[in-house]
């Protein structure tokens, strides 16, 4: 399916949407997604669309401030092996409303989705090993969150002003 006009930024669109997984063979539904931003960092892939989702794609880690203080994110899907989100990843992203996390994570960075103060529930991958402070500072929203029996390292601080 073609996702943009023809030319060198249309491959590069086109590559990108299909590596973050917004192929969709339903012809109806292609016409209604629209892309608002796209891009690559380092290992991964991502691809917001215009109702706010971001889906991310690759492996390895997603660096140190990348999405930070992004305004039109309400969720978030992982695709492939991401296995770390660094610091202050998605530090006031305060749209966020759900997440749905990788089994292939194990390290969440400080602060990482400190802000994200529309975020109701988060639900911990069993093979997360470290929690980095204040990663869920501000989340006022959450109610709850379980540590997996896999966690072994929590920071000071893990949950100021969340709960």
């Amino acid at each position: 399916p073609a996702f943009a006009e023809e030319g060198e930024e249309a491959g590069i669109v086109n590559e990108v949407v299909e590596e973050a997984g917004a192929v969709n063979e339903d012809p109806v539904a292609e016409e209604f997604m629209e892309v608002e931003d796209y891009g690559s960092i380092d290992n991964i892939s991502f691809l917001l669309l215009t109702n706010g989702e971001l889906r991310i794609s690759g492996s390895g880690a997603i660096p140190k401030e990348a999405f930070k203080e992004w305004e039109n994110i309400t969720s978030v899907t992982f695709e492939g092996d991401i296995t770390a989100i660094g610091d202050d990843a998605f530090y006031d992203c305060s749209k966020i409303t759900s997440i749905s996390l990788p089994s292939t994570l194990t390290y969440i960075g400080m602060f990482a989705f400190s802000g994200c103060s529309s975020l109701k529930s988060i639900e911990l991958p069993d093979g997360l090993t470290e929690i980095g402070m204040d990663a869920f500072n501000e989340c006022r929203s959450i109610t709850e969150i379980e540590l997996p029996r896999s966690v072994s390292v929590t920071k000071k601080y893990l949950y100021v002003t969340t709960i």
